[in-house]
């Protein structure tokens, strides 16, 4: 009797810990989940992520939604826990995290302030780190000095949503409303640009600091004959940007995220002249008087000579540099990014973040800088002593040719720099809502 009493007792011990350990597992995430999320939070924290100056709500497509996680990361907004509870893991195709690094700062690439983050995200819904097809990004604001600078700035996700089989994008209703009265508003707002470009307390930098050019070995082995003419295999292996013809040569980037740049004879590929670059990612170039001009994403203009490859002058202008450069009659004309102006109180108004100059060809010499709200598709596009500008937010700019002269703005929803005749002007633009 007391074996059986002494085997009944030891069985259900066994049964109270088989309980135990049975809803344990339950409660915590599988082992797939949980290595998954270790996966996203580490290669999250390596990767050198998209750097923009400063992230914007107000900056997102009608497709995307954004979830703040505030600066230490430890919990979402009461707003956002609101709005998005119905997002189903199907519905997101991509996640990018956003987040800061500071010039002077190192702290900024802690990877437990990464991980706070994530599992912040992670206890808002978990169905994402289920999802194996989700992409993950990480997006890097960089205006800032110090971390200090950056406490309240925007710190969280932006999640980019599938479109539904009927094309209707899934968004909140508060965001359509956004997007129909901010992105998508069309018409005049001329008046705005040249307020903004009259504000005396706002100076624009004319003093840059100067690259640096060097002669660069061309290897006769990277060209190849071939029945139709000659291939030119660069050793950065690399996008190649459009190759210009201009005073009867040919002139080609090494490739993006190169530092090379080369002169060449058009008919046979032969090696006029090679140089390297200070900064990297040089772009395609715009030509005449004998000066060669072209950025580098990473961030300097440069004016060389076309005979001989020669450094003119060449200025550290910001980062990032996406368009290229313009040339007329001994003038240059790029944009570049510029962040001291101040932050508009008014959300429906523009705060510029980017400035259209005029640069002398043969000298550098700053002729005239006017601000507009972002950077620009392409290139800037001149006709009739008129400057045209597409921004990425979709705004057409119109400037006089030498003094800058602000003809026209007006919000029309572009998404391509404008083709410019003597009667017409023609681009594209969004219709999607």
């Amino acid at each position: 009797m007391e074996e059986y009493v002494l085997k009944n007792k030891i069985y259900r011990l066994l049964l109270f810990f088989l309980l135990i350990l049975f809803v344990g597992i339950k409660s915590e995430p599988s082992r797939n989940e949980f290595a998954y999320r270790e996966r996203v939070a580490n290669s999250i924290s390596r990767v050198k992520g998209r750097p923009i100056r400063r992230f914007y709500k107000k900056s997102l497509k009608a497709h995307q939604l954004a979830i703040e996680v505030g600066y230490k990361g430890l919990k979402l907004s009461e707003k956002d826990l609101e709005k998005y509870s119905h997002l189903s893991r199907n519905n997101v195709l991509r996640i990018d995290y956003v987040t800061h690094r500071c010039r002077n700062d190192v702290l900024t690439v802690n990877r437990t302030v990464d991980r706070q983050r994530i599992d912040a995200l992670y206890r808002f819904n978990k169905d994402f780190f289920k999802n194996k097809k989700i992409s993950w990004g990480r997006i890097v604001q960089t205006g800032c000095q110090f971390d200090y600078q950056a406490l309240k700035w925007f710190h969280g996700f932006v999640l980019t949503l599938e479109l539904s089989p009927d094309g209707i994008r899934n968004f909140t209703k508060e965001r359509l409303s956004f997007a129909k009265k901010m992105e998508y508003k069309e018409g005049d707002i001329t008046d705005e640009v040249r307020a903004f470009n009259s504000n005396p307390l706002v100076k624009m930098k004319k003093k840059f600091s100067p690259g640096k050019v060097s002669k660069y070995k061309f290897d006769p082995t990277w060209k190849k004959k071939t029945s139709y003419g000659y291939i030119i295999s660069f050793p950065s292996k690399k996008y190649i940007p459009v190759p210009i013809i201009c005073s009867n040569s040919l002139f080609v980037s090494g490739g993006f995220n190169s530092y090379t740049y080369f002169g060449l004879v058009p008919k046979t590929g032969k090696k006029k002249w090679s140089i390297r670059l200070s900064d990297k990612g040089p772009s395609a170039a715009a030509c005449g008087n004998g000066v060669l001009v072209f950025n580098t994403e990473s961030c300097t203009l440069f004016a060389i000579s076309t005979k001989s490859g020669q450094h003119i002058w060449s200025y550290y202008l910001g980062t990032l540099l996406l368009s290229t450069p313009s040339v007329h009659k001994g003038i240059a004309y790029a944009v570049y990014p510029a962040g001291n102006y101040p932050q508009n109180k008014d959300k429906n108004k523009i705060t510029p973040t980017h400035i259209l100059a005029a640069f002398q060809l043969k000298t550098g010499k700053v002729l005239w800088q006017k601000w507009i709200d972002s950077d620009i598709i392409f290139a800037p596009v001149i006709s009739q002593n008129r400057l045209y500008v597409a921004s990425l937010s979709g705004i057409l700019y119109e400037f006089g040719l030498k003094n800058g002269k602000i003809y026209k703005a007006s919000r029309n929803r572009l998404t391509s720099a404008p083709v410019v005749t003597e009667k017409f002007l023609y681009y594209g633009k969004r219709l999607d809502i």
